[in-house]
């Protein structure tokens, strides 16, 4: 797949979230099943031992790249929600009740999804990483809703939003952040980025800055150019192989997930990131590589000069290579060496970018949770929601 080796690279901070761009990307199939994938064919069709795979999996409703005006919305935390339009998971599967879903027109053909978790007050605007969806959040955003409304918005091509073919850079990205606020008839906003979306709040600040009240960087404070240097001429470790076990429901590949990012990501993501065939097994990934490739490519340095909002940056500090690769532990056979890249280059690398962050943007905070995973804003959930809590009501 064409997507394999510019993903593979990302692997090792974690830094893909998309689940099936991860396995097929960093090792999670064979060179057999990515030719099998690349024709189209669903994941558990891949994994079996035919070579005649039929690629026209029967999927059960799954987000649509471009949905229509007025859907009906999902349902809202209230004593008596109402049906949710997510994309069903198996049958047999439970999904959490999720935040009232809207979609706004920010362009003729592009339609974004936004979710509300409800609450009052100054709006927090939530983004997620690379491969996420806004319902990444779910069960970490009702935290902050006692004293703020909070939205999250879903980046095109991914879940439930529109998929234009090309717009997948941060400029572009940035001037849909402003366009979804515009069609909300929101003026000023707290932008909390997960990752990948550190790029999109630091270049929405420094062009908007009458817009922005206050920054968090989860885990997101990064220059990813440099990244991509240190990381080009490393081999890195593989996740576990993919099983049709893995493959058989929602359930299944949650697990998988849990196995190669270390965290529990919730049932809502899983649904809306991926197609599921009718009997519940895993199809393929909502997000094509072409638009998943795109996004990755897009990535820029940050420029902290030009953002004069506060800001707050959360990192997860990793300590060893599991912190950042959950599956790799001092069993494995390939520990050694990256243990020697994790102390000479990657934690150097680490220290640097929050360096940097302290020291270009002026009058920022800093808090480093050691041992968290990527996902801090679920691992450690209780602890960045107080950091956030006090950096927001702080004078």
């Amino acid at each position: 797949m064409q997507i394999h080796r510019l993903c593979h690279k990302f692997c090792f901070s974690v830094l893909i979230a998309s689940l099936l761009t991860t396995l097929s990307a960093c090792g999670g199939t064979s060179e057999r099943e990515q030719k099998c994938l690349s024709s189209g064919a669903d994941m558990i069709n891949c994994l079996k031992p035919s070579p005649s795979v039929t690629p026209t999996p029967t999927l059960l409703p799954a987000p649509s790249p471009s949905p229509s005006p007025s859907p009906s919305p999902s349902p809202s935390p209230s004593p008596s929600p109402s049906p949710s339009p997510s994309p069903s998971p198996s049958p047999s599967a439970t999904v959490s009740v999720l935040p009232s879903q809207n979609f706004i027109q920010i362009a003729p053909n592009i339609k974004l999804e936004v979710l509300d978790f409800g609450g009052h007050g100054e709006v927090i605007l939530l983004l997620a990483g690379a491969g996420n969806s806004a319902h990444v959040f779910d069960g970490f955003a009702q935290n902050l809703n006692a004293k703020y409304r909070v939205l999250a918005l879903t980046r095109r091509g991914y879940g439930a939003s529109s998929q234009p073919p090309t717009g997948y850079d941060t400029t572009t990205l940035t001037e849909d952040i402003r366009a979804s606020l515009d069609q909300l008839g929101i003026q000023r906003v707290h932008l909390i980025g997960h990752s990948i979306a550190g790029d999109e709040i630091t270049r929405f600040a420094g062009k908007y800055p009458e817009r922005v009240n206050r920054l968090v960087y989860l885990d997101a404070a990064y220059d990813r150019i440099a990244l991509n240097t240190i990381l080009s001429s490393f081999t890195l470790p593989s996740p576990p192989e993919l099983t049709m076990s893995d493959l058989s429901s929602l359930n299944g590949i949650r697990q998988y997930t849990r196995r190669i990012r270390g965290v529990e990501i919730p049932k809502a993501e899983i649904a809306a990131t991926i197609r599921f065939n009718s009997d519940g097994s895993v199809a393929n990934a909502v997000t094509p590589d072409e638009i998943a490739a795109q996004h990755l490519a897009g990535v820029e340095a940050p420029n902290y000069s030009m953002v004069k909002a506060r800001a707050l940056g959360i990192f997860a500090d990793a300590q060893n290579p599991s912190d950042i690769i959950p599956w790799l532990t001092p069993a494995s056979p390939a520990w050694a060496a990256n243990n020697v890249f994790f102390t000479q280059v990657y934690r150097p690398y680490l220290l640097q970018q929050q360096n940097k962050f302290k020291t270009e943007l002026i009058g920022s905070q800093s808090l480093n949770i050691t041992g968290a995973n990527h996902y801090l804003f679920i691992s450690h959930a209780q602890q960045v929601t107080a950091a956030i809590e006090q950096f927001l009501t702080a004078p």
